[in-house]
Formats: structure tokens, C-alpha cells, sequence
């Protein structure tokens, strides 16, 4: 059997599986790379030898970043492992293969930039500008969503995705449960479902006025952005838009903070107020020891 047929039966499988269709797409495109490079050898004559050989090549590509360069490793051993299961091949290749040891390069709290208080000052004073001019106003999801990152530290497809449903008062507390519930929701990881109390600066906002102008309006979601891009991210277009709102705010140049960073900045402030770091990772959904302080917060 090629290496082309067995990966469009693996792709098949994952999709009846109810895989993710971004997840489905890194998948395709990380082993078709391997497919490509492979010139049409036939699953059952792909050698630990020639794997080998690929993934030498694989380590000496330079605009790949470290990490890349074990996803595609870690997405043909999962391809792999599938093909002995069904008896295409007798054995898995690419086991014990690895992307060797990490480059020594910037610290992982150092890899995410976060907002300082003047830069969101700025950004927030051009929001309520917005809001404040005639004709085309601003979204509305445009000026709560970057306050549901800063304040709730919520990633913001999955601010983008919630309903009205789920705020709610959880033994008298008016929190935020972060959940997918239909067809077409979708949650990063299974720690990502999680409830949090909702921010007394959030409250002030009168963010639950709104919550409630929803509800009488008979609306299902708190926000009109629907999944859009390849990837059908929730969040996709008012990505998009931030950019933009970046740009008349003045915040501007290279390595600005961007919409990602509000929930940086949130994890940032919990863990300068000494907030014990398990307490913090279950607020934001995290699952790895270590890596909400260690990738998210700053010194």
C-alpha cells in the first residue's frame, strides 16, 4: 500500500472519530510532509534506517522551530501506529525517534508579552471611543471579550463561544462556566471546561446588564461571531479586528502585545498577589505541572 492511500484512510479515521478539523489539518499536512519527502516508497518499505534519515533532514530545517519539529515526529508515530494496528507494516518506524534536546534560547515566562497598565489604559480609552461614535459603533464583542481575557483569563475563542446560559450563581457566586456544548463548540483541552467566579471588575463593567439584555432579547449566545477561517476558530474574526484596534489605540511596532497577552497578564497578576500556581492553572484550564507559571506568568 503507498504512503498517499494509507494517509488519506488515517485522515478518514480520525474524522470519525470527531477530531477537531484544525487538528485533522496539522495532522494531514505534518505526515504528507514525510509522504512528500518519501517519493513514493510504500508503507511496508519505509526502514527505522530511512526514518532515521528524515528525521536528520527534518532537524536541519531552520524556519522550523523546535517544537514543530516534534509535532511532525509525534504526528508519525500516531500515523504509524495506526498502520501496524491494521497490519499495513509490521513494525513503527519512528519509535524512539526524537527532536533531541531543546536550543538553550529565551525563558519560557519571556516567550508571552503581556500588557503593563499604561499600554491598557490606552487600549481601553480607544475601545470606549469607539463605542461612542456614531454609525458603524463598535462591536460589542470587541469591547467584552478582551475584558473576559484580561479579568477571567479566558482564551478568547472561549470567550468568543460562551452563552448566556453560562453565567450563572454557583452557591450565591456569579461565575463563568467555560463549556462546549453543541455541535460546532470546541475547548481546546479537557481542563479547559471549568467554572470561574466573575470578576468584580467585570460586575462593575455591568457585564451582567448585558448578560441579562441577552437573554430578554431571546438570544442562545452572549456574542454574534460565529467560526470562520480555515479552522473554524470562534474567535478568528475578531482577532482580526484587534489588529486594527491595536493600530488606533497607537500600539503599534514590533512585539506589541496582543489579544493572547490579556490572558498572560491575567495569569501574571495572580501570581505576583502570590496566588498558589494549581489554583491559577484550574482558573485558566491548564492541565501540565509547571506550565501556567512557567510559560505564562512573568517575573
Amino acid at each position: 500500500m503507498t504512503l498517499s492511500h494509507a494517509l488519506a484512510r488515517f485522515i478518514e479515521t480520525k474524522a470519525s472519530e470527531g477530531i477537531q478539523h484544525k487538528s485533522m489539518g496539522q495532522l494531514q499536512l505534518r505526515i504528507n510532509a514525510f509522504v512528500t519527502w518519501a517519493k513514493g516508497v510504500k508503507i511496508d518499505e519505509v526502514t527505522p534506517a530511512l526514518a532515521q534519515t528524515y528525521r536528520n533532514a527534518l532537524l536541519r530545517k531552520s524556519e522550523l522551530s523546535f517544537k514543530t519539529k516534534g509535532d511532525y515526529l509525534a504526528a508519525l508515530k500516531q500515523f504509524f501506529r495506526w498502520c501496524v494496528a491494521l497490519e499495513y507494516c509490521a513494525r513503527n518506524p519512528f519509535d524512539g525517534l526524537t527532536a533531541g534536546k531543546k536550543p538553550v534560547t529565551r525563558r519560557a515566562d519571556e516567550e508571552r508579552i503581556r500588557w503593563q497598565r499604561p499600554q491598557l489604559a490606552q487600549l481601553f480609552a480607544s475601545l470606549r471611543s469607539k463605542q461612542a461614535q456614531k454609525g458603524k459603533r463598535l462591536k460589542i464583542q470587541d469591547w467584552w471579550v478582551p475584558l473576559l481575557c484580561l479579568y477571567g483569563g479566558l482564551r478568547p475563542s472561549e470567550a468568543c463561544q460562551l452563552k448566556t446560559q453560562n453565567i450563572k450563581q454557583v452557591d450565591g457566586i456569579w461565575c463563568l462556566v467555560v463549556e462546549a456544548g453543541e455541535v460546532g463548540q470546541a475547548l481546546k483541552t479537557s481542563n479547559a471546561y471549568r467554572t470561574i467566579p466573575l470578576h468584580h471588575a467585570l460586575i462593575a463593567h455591568q457585564f451582567l446588564d448585558y448578560v441579562s439584555h441577552r437573554r430578554h432579547q431571546g438570544q442562545t449566545f452572549l456574542f454574534d461571531d460565529k467560526p470562520s477561517g480555515k479552522d473554524d476558530d470562534w474567535s478568528h474574526n475578531l482577532v482580526c479586528r484587534f489588529q486594527r484596534h491595536l493600530n488606533d489605540a497607537g500600539i503599534i511596532g514590533k512585539g506589541r502585545p496582543t489579544i493572547y497577552g490579556l490572558r498572560h497578564t491575567f495569569i501574571d497578576e495572580l501570581q505576583q498577589a502570590d496566588v498558589a500556581e494549581h489554583i491559577v492553572a484550574e482558573l485558566v484550564g491548564h492541565s501540565k505541572k509547571g506550565l501556567t507559571f512557567g510559560r505564562y506568568g512573568k517575573r
